[in-house]
């Protein structure tokens, strides 16, 4: 976890948060860095809230610039208000236990996510600040020790990962409230040695964090000052629902009579949830077709396809084309009442010559037989 963080939001870029092992957080003002300014704390006195433990994280809101959070090991999260100079909520673990990290919502600035660092309730909760700040809004299970990081994926809020001391890296389906997916290990660990049983333990995972700029992409640390980087868009998770990098933006087809089909999932927000009408457009380019193709729909609607087949052979006779027109005759018979008897017509076949001739054959067969008899 880190108890530093500049603030993200460019009007206030200039403010640095740090948190302490006395349980203090601090805001240094470095807009003039030659001639630093005495560091204040978020609520002054007579405001007495602080923390009781060891500060483990300090996060910005993503949404609201004079909104921060604190984490601490004596289990609370302090959501600091920095215009009013007083704390605006406290989020504390019922056990307990110590909150390793905290994580907003990267679209949403009244969410947030706390990871329990305690071995005996590994969970992380997400809470919504609107409805309440007693009850999470979801806990999610799945490590088997502590947490020690967390990372709200920006390019996706469905998507939460988080590391632990039992060497897990676990990608988390927020929609769902379950894991979808684990980094594989790429280091043996062995159990116990060293402070805190971190020192066996060289290849486990640490820290991990998503790309701010780049889809898909997710870094982690581990205790043998490995930095890794992993390309996301190839895990094959448990989700039946694709990320939102990977999906259309917009798309378009043509269709008969000139119908152009288009569609868009812009929003007033990237993770706002909001109707994605169709539009169809006329773009008419060639008058003939589009007449054709409108004529062809409405008979088809109709089912009247003997009558398609009419227009089509009469309009290849005026063509001159003998052989689209005979075409096209041929498949107008299908449709006919009498279609058999047509068919064999078509095809140069007289059905009473060939019954005549059948009755022939049979007449002489019966007669060469009854010659053959004995008297």
């Amino acid at each position: 976890s880190i108890g530093l963080q500049f603030n993200p939001h460019p009007k206030s870029q200039h403010l640095l948060a740090s948190g302490g092992s006395d349980g203090t957080v601090y805001i240094h003002a470095l807009d003039a860095p030659d001639t630093p300014k005495q560091p204040f704390v978020p609520a002054p006195g007579p405001n007495t809230a602080k923390h009781t433990g060891e500060v483990t994280k300090v996060a910005w809101n993503s949404q609201v610039a004079h909104i921060l959070a604190s984490s601490s090991q004596d289990g609370s999260c302090l959501v600091w208000d920095l215009r009013a100079k007083k704390p605006w909520c406290e989020l504390r673990d019922a056990t307990r236990g110590s909150i390793a990290d905290i994580a907003w919502n990267p679209l949403e600035g009244l969410q947030i996510v706390t990871a329990c660092g305690d071995d005996q309730n590994p969970t992380l909760k997400m809470w919504d600040l609107r409805s309440s700040t007693t009850l999470p809004l979801a806990t999610l299970q799945g490590h088997e020790q502590g947490l020690l990081s967390i990372s709200w994926c920006p390019q996706d809020t469905s998507l939460l990962m988080s590391c632990g001391k039992d060497n897990k890296t676990i990608l988390w389906d927020l929609f769902d409230c379950r894991p979808i997916y684990e980094l594989p290990v790429t280091a043996p660990v062995q159990a116990g040695g060293g402070f805190g049983g971190f020192g066996a333990s060289v290849g486990r995972r640490y820290f991990c964090d998503w790309s701010p700029k780049v889809p898909a992409v997710l870094a982690t640390c581990s205790f043998d000052r490995k930095v890794q980087v992993y390309n996301m868009s190839a895990a094959k998770t448990t989700s039946a629902r694709a990320p939102k990098w990977m999906r259309r933006p917009a798309g378009a087809t043509f269709g008969f009579g000139g119908k152009l089909a288009s569609f868009t999932s812009a929003a007033a927000k990237p993770d706002m949830k909001a109707p994605q009408p169709v539009r169809i457009a006329a773009c008419i380019e060639d008058d003939a077709l589009t007449g054709a193709s409108q004529l062809f729909e409405q008979r088809i609607m109709m089912k009247d396809y003997k009558g398609l087949c009419e227009t089509k052979a009469t309009a290849a006779e005026e063509g001159n084309d003998l052989p689209e027109s005979q075409t096209w005759r041929f498949m107008q018979i299908i449709f006919e009442d009498s279609a058999r008897e047509r068919l064999l017509q078509q095809l140069g076949f007289n059905a009473d010559q060939v019954q005549a001739e059948l009755d022939k054959a049979t007449a002489a067969a019966a007669a060469a037989e009854a010659a053959e008899e004995p008297p």
